[in-house]
């Protein structure tokens, strides 16, 4: 049962969008996938979908069915989700091929807690957490939920 997180270029003035595309076999022994997309400060928060193959190998001579080839698949689904959001927003995010193409960097479950801490993220990272069915997923939200927020002052 793995995710993996990603980092978006900004798509304004807000934070960064995060991506998360998880693969793991259901207790059936099915292949299933999960794809998130949150979205600081729009409306909705948190874009995502579920996918689940109806048998549980195919012809070896076809490639392997396995959670990498899932992972993929998700992360694959995800960006050509965000990339209809950003076409049906007119988003600009900049010029030539890389209009339509954001640029993805890959993150480390650490980014959970810098978002959770700064704020701004807790009501789709809940949304998350309630949606997936993926229990490392599941399990690194709710550890990162009981932190408080930053405690900020401007300098004066």
């Amino acid at each position: 049962m793995t995710y993996k997180l990603y980092t978006v270029e900004p798509l304004g003035p807000h934070d960064l969008p995060l991506v998360i595309a998880a693969a793991y076999r259901n207790p059936g022994g099915y292949l299933k996938g999960e794809w998130f997309i949150v979205i600081p400060e729009a409306d909705p928060g948190v874009l995502g979908q579920t996918t689940r193959f109806n048998y549980k190998e195919i012809p070896a001579d076809l490639g392997e069915l396995d959670e990498a080839f899932m992972q993929r698949e998700m992360l694959d689904q995800a960006t050509l989700r965000l990339r209809t959001y950003i076409h049906e927003r007119k988003i600009e995010i900049g010029a030539g091929r890389s209009r339509w193409q954001p640029e993805l960097q890959a993150a480390s479950k650490g980014l959970f807690i810098h978002l959770w801490v700064r704020g701004g993220y807790g009501d789709a990272l809940r949304k998350v957490f309630h949606a997936t069915s993926c229990d490392a997923l599941r399990a690194d939200i709710e550890a990162v939920s009981v932190l408080d927020k930053y405690d900020r002052r401007d300098l004066e």
